[in-house]
């Protein structure tokens, strides 16, 4: 098995916004990419104001997996996020990272559920973090370098769902 096997899209942000699945889910800009030393190779550094799109929706069990470093200065950002009907007042936080309280959370139900979380003891702000947000159509689940840190029931909600946003913050 390869390792794009089974992938619907894979970003690795080296210079581009291209899907390297082959898939053609490629992120179109809502606000100029810039591109930082990553931990392997490159990294996009967003805003967080205007979020990168793709033409990417999912209607069944998904797995989201991301390196995250998270700024300082910066509150709370949806990493990964899901539009319902193309308005961000319907988005749906899938993956979110608060660099003041160091709280990360995956939520699959348009925020109905409670969502999976987990507090670090420590600042998280300016260090490299692998957050995964999964659900199986029952649970959410979240894990943060590696280790499963929350499970919670959670039905996920797909209908209507148009696209797919990459550093979407509805607090700029």
């Amino acid at each position: 098995m390869s390792l794009l096997s089974n992938l619907t899209a894979w970003w690795r942000f080296d210079g581009d916004l291209l899907d390297a699945s082959g898939n053609g889910k490629d992120w179109t800009q809502g606000a100029a990419a810039s591109y930082v030393t990553g931990l392997i190779n490159q990294a996009a550094r967003w805003s967080g104001s205007n979020a990168f799109r793709a033409a990417l929706v999912t209607a069944g069990p998904m797995a989201v997996s991301l390196w995250v470093r998270p700024r300082a200065a910066v509150v709370a950002v949806g990493v990964f996020a899901q539009e319902k009907g193309n308005a961000p007042s319907v988005t749906r936080q899938l993956i979110t990272v608060n660099a003041t309280t160091s709280v990360f959370t995956a939520n699959f139900n348009n925020g109905v559920d409670v969502p999976a979380s987990y507090t670090h003891g420590a600042a998280i702000a300016e260090l490299w973090w692998h957050v995964v947000g999964t659900n199986d159509g029952t649970d959410a689940r979240l894990y943060v370098n590696g280790v499963l840190r929350d499970t919670v029931a959670s039905v996920p909600d797909y209908t209507s769902v148009t696209a797919s946003d990459l550093g979407f913050n509805p607090n700029v």
